[in-house]
């Protein structure tokens, strides 16, 4: 129960106006190489890639349940932080997002691997045409990502 902190409250949330935005494309990429008459030449393979990812929420409302004045006081607190609670719940689901989607991606082109041909044709796409896959592009999770680890980069020298 609210008034007494103790971590068992409960509270309604109420959020409009939210998008999660994907933005996936058909890239290639060098699957493996082969030798014709003595020489290594690429092998191009089509791969599902995810160019963009995106999170809005137009507005969330917090209200907790109770009566006292705590709770009176934290719905009043919570009306006065809608503009920050929201940023902070955009910034966490693009984290998620983040942390994510590169299962999601891998997983996608495992599953249409034996069917890249069959989707080529019927989409009207010619494998040479696609463009190259860059290094931005997310088409696998990353094995070493850890949560809660920060990378520090120091931009200019400064004592420890």
């Amino acid at each position: 129960y609210m008034p007494y902190l103790k971590g068992k409250g409960r509270a309604n949330t109420r959020l409009w106006d939210g998008a999660i935005r994907l933005k996936f494309e058909l890239r290639r990429h060098i699957a493996r190489t082969k030798k014709v008459n003595g020489e290594e030449l690429p092998v191009w393979e089509p791969i599902l890639c995810l160019n963009d990812r995106s999170c809005s929420i137009g507005g969330i409302e917090l209200t907790i349940q109770g009566s006292g004045r705590i709770t009176w006081a934290a719905n009043k607190l919570a009306k006065l932080l809608q503009n920050p609670l929201r940023d902070y719940v955009v910034s966490v689901i693009v984290a998620a997002l983040k942390n994510n989607s590169g299962w999601l991606v891998d997983t996608l082109n495992q599953n249409l691997r034996p069917y890249w041909d069959l989707v080529m044709r019927t989409a009207n796409l010619e494998l040479d045409k696609l463009p190259k896959l860059s290094r931005h592009h997310v088409t696998k999770a990353d094995d070493d990502l850890v949560e809660d680890e920060v990378e520090l980069v120091w931009r200019e020298r400064v004592p420890l």
